[in-house]
């Protein structure tokens, strides 16, 4: 039941890694500052259940730390995670 963005077109892993981390940071990781300088319980519990939630994100990083950041990968068309494309299967694209 939960939102996704699914990319069509190839990128670079650097990309990909990025857009990967990205909603853990925003959603997780500083949430969780604010909530410490806030003294916030309520948004501290909420940025913490939101990083958890990021875990399948830090799991297709941690899967792609070998991966050169200038090689090309796709969304994979059913499961979480990419594939990481051949040079050339790119020269057809």
């Amino acid at each position: 039941l939960s939102p996704y963005c699914h990319a069509m077109q190839p990128m670079t892993a650097r990309a990909y890694r990025f857009g990967a981390m990205l909603p853990g940071i925003v959603l997780g990781i500083i949430p969780i500052i604010i909530a410490t300088f806030l003294g916030d319980g309520y948004i501290a519990i909420l940025g913490a259940i939101l990083t958890a939630g990021a875990v399948g994100d830090v799991y297709v990083l941690w899967l792609l730390r070998k991966v050169p950041a200038e090689s090309y990968v796709i969304d994979h068309p059913k499961r979480a995670g990419c594939l990481v494309l051949e040079d050339e299967r790119m020269s057809e694209n």
